[in-house]
């Protein structure tokens, strides 16, 4: 009998202010009570990075992280860069937020006037304002939107004593910016200094934002926000940060040289043990409520197996797991719906590779079940089964007296019967065409 199942898409788990990493299945809290009891331990201001990949669950601990310093009497602010950057300058969007760590009225008032000077001084002149600078500096004139032939003109005549005027303006405003730099390091040094534990500042998304956006962020953090008892954590995937900054200086760029000199400390967010893993999907499995019927355990070894030789990421796990609600109510093709379901998420080139019989393929799947053999703890997915998988295909349909069953019999010492049966429920639901 069918049971009903519940869609196929589960809202992730809630971030609960009250109670931080209420849904840990990966042993995350140990983690943060790590990085917690290491922070206290600095002295002086820090930059650390937590580098890891996409999907593999940094914006979940980041969140209840800053709960849970929260709870534990620390200041501290998360910051989603790739939701603001749109965001002309990244200083405003950090100083933005951390006026809200300020306790009165006054401290506000007084960090915001010296923030605002930062921001007028670092604020990048447009075109037209250059341009609109000039002309009242060698023509007089209030606007010269749409007079560029008259500045042509017009700038061999007086351009000496312009050029003159505009360099001693310069010089008197880089002082001015300098000054305005230093008081605003000065009131954020005083006010961090003043705290029992140090301010955290958490900044998630940063390798997804645009390049420059990124860069930025990292350049104003250095130049304006390195001060006393205040540590910026940095979440990140390393390589596409490396990306960026080549993006922004050129190819040529030593990538990591340049993002360590931001860089005090690196942590890395390592994918779960086996025991978490499984316990992780086995709470996936709970969200969607799969009959006590179906059978769940070799589907779950199947994914436990292949996690590390298909470098699968959480959030590709979560993808995989449905898969088990599309084909119930099979029960008896775990390790084969696993192994489709993988490849389908992870590497769909070598699914459609499966689909279509390509020698090279099943190459590479043997290379890289081969390469993790320590890691494979039953080895219940080999390539065996895999080249039973495409024999089975391309001789679908076959009669019962068949050469061609009789040698697949034989051969992989399968229940034919059975193997049909599932591969042909499994294809359908997978989108494989069955011949």
């Amino acid at each position: 009998m069918t049971t009903n199942m519940l869609s196929l898409h589960i809202p992730a788990d809630p971030i609960l202010a009250d109670t931080p990493f209420a849904f840990d299945k990966l042993g995350r809290k140990e983690l943060a009570s790590v990085l917690t009891r290491y922070i206290d331990r600095l002295n002086f201001g820090a930059t650390i990075a937590i580098d890891a990949g996409w999907g593999r669950g940094k914006t979940w601990f980041a969140k209840n992280w800053i709960n849970d310093l929260k709870a534990n009497g620390y200041s501290a602010l998360y910051i989603d860069s790739f939701e603001n950057d749109y965001v002309e300058d990244p200083f405003s969007l950090i100083s933005s937020e951390i006026i809200e760590l300020m306790d009165t009225d006054d401290k506000k008032k007084a960090f915001l006037k010296k923030a605002a000077d930062v921001a007028l001084a670092i604020a990048p002149t447009s075109l037209k304002a250059l341009a609109n600078f000039g002309g009242k500096q060698i023509l007089g004139l209030a606007d010269l939107t749409g007079k560029v032939e008259l500045i042509a003109e017009k700038i061999s005549e007086r351009s000496s004593d312009a050029l003159e005027k505009i360099l001693e303006e310069k010089i008197k405003k880089h002082k001015e910016n300098k000054k305005a730099i230093g008081e605003f390091r000065k009131l954020f040094s005083d006010f961090s200094i003043a705290k029992e534990k140090p301010l955290i500042v958490v900044i998630d998304e940063l390798d997804r934002c645009k390049p420059k956006f990124s860069v930025d962020l990292l350049e104003r953090i250095k130049h304006f926000f390195d001060v006393n008892n205040v540590v910026f954590v940095l979440f990140l995937n390393k390589e596409q940060m490396h990306s960026a900054i080549k993006g922004v200086y050129g190819q040529a760029t030593d990538a990591h040289t340049y993002l360590e000199k931001f860089l005090n400390f690196t942590f890395t967010l390592d994918p779960p043990e086996n025991r978490s893993l499984r316990e992780f999907i086995e709470a996936e499995f709970k969200k969607y409520k799969v009959p006590e019927e179906v059978q769940t355990r070799e589907f779950i070894d199947g994914i436990c197996e292949l996690a590390a030789p298909f470098n699968l990421t959480l959030r590709q796990i979560q993808r995989i797991v449905p898969f088990l609600s599309l084909a119930h109510p099979i029960s008896s093709a775990g390790i084969l719906l696993a192994m489709l379901a993988v490849l389908k998420v992870s590497r769909p080139d070598l699914f459609n590779g499966i689909i279509e019989n390509d020698h090279d393929s099943l190459l590479e799947i043997k290379e890289i079940l081969n390469s993790h053999k320590k890691e494979l703890e039953r080895k219940r997915v080999s390539l065996g089964e895999i080249e039973f998988l495409t024999a089975l295909h391309n001789a679908w349909p076959t009669p019962e007296d068949s050469d061609e069953r009789s040698l697949l019999s034989r051969e992989y010492s399968f229940k034919v019967e059975k193997a049909e049966r599932d591969y042909k429920n499994v294809a359908k639901l997978l989108n494989i065409m069955v011949r």
